[in-house]
């Protein structure tokens, strides 16, 4: 129970941006060294570095961070209407670039305040939507969410999604393996264990019983 995302404070994510920054720029120096380059050219080596890796890297953290302030604000907004709410739905972005672990929280609902909260990862684009106490179901008939392909229905979750696309999306989402076992009808859901963290193969014959070729 309780909020969880992979870093609940700023100062945690940007911690971990600044040291990953500093590895870099170390490692670029020390491989200037060794090949005997000038202090200009180190120098430049690092500029380069910091204009091109670091600003992906620096997108990369205010998208996150971005995404787990808007998760904390819209928690309390729907806690603070929890009496017209039965949960809240894990929602995840419909293409090809959604990680494993947002293929299978799509389309759950946890309690109000409860479960897993977006960011899940590094980049991650998912949101938690409130779902309405069935008195007011009338307000989800007809309702669509967007997908790499235009408009779908609501209930369209990560796995009925995945299952109208051709066997080459698949793959590219999956991975040839994983791909092949979810035609054969092993849900998305499965390819993670509880905290998210992706199974390997190795895991998913153990876990299901499963003989790989």
């Amino acid at each position: 129970s309780g909020q969880k995302t992979i870093n609940t404070t700023f100062s945690g994510i940007f911690d971990t941006f600044a040291s990953g920054v500093s590895r870099e720029v170390m490692t670029t120096v020390q491989a200037g060294i060794t090949a005997g380059a000038t202090n200009a050219e180190i120098t430049r080596n690092v500029m380069s570095l910091v204009n091109t890796r670091t600003r992906a890297q620096a997108e990369t953290v205010v998208r996150t961070a971005a995404n787990a302030a808007g998760s904390v604000a819209r928690a309390e907004v729907y806690k603070a209407n929890a009496d017209v709410l039965k949960g809240e739905e894990w929602t995840s972005v419909l293409d090809l670039s959604t990680t494993d672990v947002c293929m299978g929280r799509d389309g759950q609902i946890y309690p109000v305040g409860q479960g897993p909260y977006p960011p899940a990862h590094y980049n991650c684009r998912s949101v938690r939507v409130p779902v309405v106490d069935d008195r007011f179901s009338a307000l989800r008939e007809g309702a669509t969410r967007a997908s790499m392909d235009g408009p779908v229905s609501a209930k369209t979750t990560y796995n009925s999604w995945l299952k109208t696309q051709s066997k080459e999306m698949q793959d590219e989402a999956l991975g040839p393996e994983r791909a092949k076992l979810f035609r054969g009808g092993m849900s998305v859901d499965k390819f993670t264990d509880d905290n998210g963290r992706t199974l390997t193969l190795d895991e998913l014959r153990a876990r299901e019983g499963l003989t790989l070729e």
